[in-house]
């Protein structure tokens, strides 16, 4: 594996946690759940951290952390398609017009 699942996902926890706390923010209990989310997904991390060090010696192990990195990509999509409208739909809202380039 050109680049290891437990770099990826620290930079997925970010932007999982900077997109919940914008695009929702106006909801009074999203910060104590996306704690309880940050927190879960650091102990996912360091499971995946063992993983990656038994991957050598597993197959099964390597197969599998290769379909959980596939996962972590299309979460990585996900959010910046989320990303993208919610600054879209406040461009909107501001009265911008927007060229679709998509």
């Amino acid at each position: 594996m050109a680049e290891l699942l437990s770099a990826l996902l620290p930079a997925l926890l970010k932007k999982a946690g900077e997109s919940l706390s914008t695009e929702f923010s106006f909801i009074g209990v999203i910060e104590h759940r996306r704690s309880e989310l940050y927190t879960l997904l650091l102990a996912i991390n360091q499971v995946i951290s063992d993983a990656e060090e038994q991957a050598f010696k597993k197959p099964a192990v390597k197969s599998w952390i290769g379909k959980l990195k596939l996962v972590a990509c299309d979460a990585d999509d996900a959010l910046d398609e989320l990303h993208y409208e919610a600054l879209r739909s406040e461009a909107l809202r501001r009265g911008h017009k927007i060229n679709s380039g998509r």
